[in-house]
């Protein structure tokens, strides 16, 4: 019978522990090596990837913010271009109509009965009140009806759009040429605006009978 000697029976007990301790050693230099570095590069991959989406949603932001500034820049440009086409537009149809009402009233105005001027942008035909008048009466003179006449032939030339604002003595007065510039002259009535009750003549208690081209 074969005994085992002291020598083997060592070795044969610390096998087992050396090959723990050399797992124990693998596992932490695959732990320090691989595991720990690939987690702190995915946590700085993370973190990189938090930053670029926040510089992102900045840029975004930014560039609607930027955007939103040039729309409302192009809608007031747009706007002011439309006014600027408005007012050439009014300044052309005025030229028209001084053209039209110098040769219309050609007569009227050589003689100084009616004068034709601009005031604050607007275009005036102004008319004694004697001119158009009876004395003491609502009742236009034959002779203001003829310049009335004259002056509803020009109107009906000019643009439909075209709005006048009829002044006088009295509202009673200023009845009375509007009624005549829609019946007689075939002026429609959406172009005719009563203008209120003109201010006294400085010369006189006679008034100017203004009928302005309103722009």
């Amino acid at each position: 019978m074969f005994r085992t000697t002291p020598t083997r029976s060592m070795r044969q007990d610390w096998l087992p522990w050396s090959l723990s301790i050399f797992g124990a050693c693998c596992a932490v230099f695959v732990l320090v090596r691989g595991v720990l570095p690939a987690r702190s590069a995915n946590e700085q991959l993370v973190s990189k990837l938090a930053r670029l989406e926040a510089e992102l949603a900045r840029s975004t932001q930014s560039a609607q913010a930027e955007r939103s500034a040039l729309e409302q820049q192009l809608a007031q440009a747009a706007v002011s271009q439309e006014q600027l086409k408005s007012v050439e537009r009014a300044r052309a149809a005025m030229e028209i109509a001084r053209r039209d009402l110098s040769q219309a009233l050609g007569r009227q105005l050589k003689s100084g009965a009616v004068q034709l001027e601009e005031q604050n942008g607007e275009l005036v035909v102004g008319i004694p009140h004697d001119a158009l008048f009876a004395p003491e009466s609502t009742a236009l003179a034959p002779a203001g009806r003829v310049l009335l006449r004259e002056l509803a032939r020009s109107i009906q030339r000019l643009p439909a759009e075209q709005v006048y604002r009829v002044g006088g003595r009295s509202d009673a007065h200023q009845r009375s040429i509007m009624r005549f510039l829609e019946l007689s002259g075939k002026v429609p009535a959406r172009q005719l605006a009563a203008a209120g009750v003109s201010p006294p003549s400085p010369s006189g208690p006679s008034r100017r009978v203004d009928i302005v081209l309103v722009p």
